[in-house]
């Protein structure tokens, strides 16, 4: 007769869409804090004696993971035994498989083709009320807002048509019918780069991140921020995160509604993503209020810089464009015209006594704030950045 069994750990299991639904909190665990992964502490069993036995090695537990694409799991022992005992992190998003029952993305996701842009992308024409968005169970009677209402003025004057938009933001002169949105066309590629982004790091304190940032003293509400910030590619390791971020956040590190870049509408309360283009801005989309209980009335927490991650082996990547700041906006990755909006619904440039400064691992990253030095150019700006590498 084979021995008996213990298991623990979670099940999912798939809907008739394929779509596998989030297991344990919904986060790859990928680390050993215990704040942000779904966890299990004091793994015990109850032996032939009846005793409670704590697994003490490899040979009294294996791992088993299905789907790894969507989930994870972390045996950390008894690394933490003085709290934990034996203890392990395990979970995942949601998100399509792939393996032997893989979707056929292409096929199963599209809904009538639009032309080809001129990246190579397609992108489909999809009825605005049949837009994935709204298939979260916090939008079931969810009216959406077709144009922001309440905007500081020089966005409301000077924003793009909806042509314009299209034009910009997709790279293609096509236009959709009235009343659908163009949705890219989603493909493999796209799925398991989502699995990355499910991830990334936030302003709080998790661990192995470093920040580098320019943040805003939580003296009075702010109704939203944003600013201009010099794109760079970084050749990182598949571990490793850096990002250059606009943060705008409220709620603890266990309960946090956080946006990165966006604008408040004040009279419906959604948050709205601009994307400028000389001097004109371009409604993207927006972030509808139910979804952000702790953001209902602006939030007292923005800050402008960057997020650093090292992988596993203790390297951390570069930051901004690999570069120490230096002043030389040629050289070093910098954010200019940074902005928030204040409770008369004016864009204004950081003050200096309501701001402060943070620099993480100055071995590695820096930052050089010039505030208003080049307002005639730049508005409020700062260089920021490092090579990364072993960071102490």
């Amino acid at each position: 007769m084979a021995p008996p069994e213990w298991l623990w750990g979670g099940v999912a299991t798939s809907g008739k869409d394929g779509m596998s639904p989030p297991m344990g909190n919904g986060h790859f665990p990928n680390g050993n804090d215990y704040n942000h992964f779904s966890y299990f502490t004091d793994v015990h069993y109850v032996d032939h004696e009846n005793k409670m036995v704590i697994p003490t090695s490899d040979a009294d537990t294996r791992g088993n993971v299905d789907k790894p694409s969507c989930y994870e799991f972390n045996n950390v022992q008894l690394k933490n035994q003085n709290g934990w005992g034996y203890s392990f992190t395990f979970g995942g998003p949601f998100g399509f498989t792939f393996g032997d029952d893989a979707l056929k993305v292409g096929d199963d996701l599209s809904f009538g083709n639009m032309p080809l842009t001129e990246d190579g992308n397609t992108f489909d024409c999809v009825a605005i009320t049949k837009q994935p968005a709204l298939d979260h169970p916090l939008l079931n009677d969810h009216k959406v807002q077709m144009k922001p209402t309440s905007f500081p003025p020089r966005i409301l004057e000077k924003s793009l048509s909806a042509n314009e938009t299209l034009e910009k933001v997709l790279g293609t002169t096509e236009e959709c019918p009235v009343g659908t949105v163009p949705i890219q066309r989603t493909t493999k590629e796209h799925l398991v780069r989502a699995r990355s982004l499910l991830d990334q790091p936030k302003k709080t304190n998790l661990g192995g991140q470093t920040v580098v940032s320019v943040q805003m003293k939580p003296n009075f509400r702010v109704y939203g921020a944003g600013g201009r910030v010099s794109i760079q590619k970084l050749a990182l390791a598949s571990d490793q995160f850096s990002s250059a971020n606009v943060w705008i956040q409220s709620g603890s590190s266990t309960k946090l509604n956080y946006i990165a870049a966006g604008l408040m509408d004040r009279k419906t309360g959604n948050w709205w993503f601009m994307v400028s283009d000389q001097n004109r801005d371009v409604p993207v989309g927006y972030w509808p209020k139910s979804l952000f209980p702790y953001m209902r009335d602006g939030t007292q927490q923005v800050a402008w810089g960057g997020i650093a991650k090292a992988g596993r082996n203790g390297i951390s990547p570069p930051m901004g464009n690999g570069h120490f700041p230096d002043g030389n906006y040629n050289h070093a990755c910098y954010f200019s015209h940074v902005h928030y909006v204040n409770n008369k619904n004016t864009m204004t440039p950081p003050g200096i006594p309501y701001i402060f400064q943070e620099v993480g691992k100055p071995k590695c990253y820096g930052l050089k704030n010039d505030q208003l030095l080049h307002q005639k150019d730049l508005g409020y700006s700062f260089t920021f950045g490092g090579p990364g590498g072993k960071c102490g």
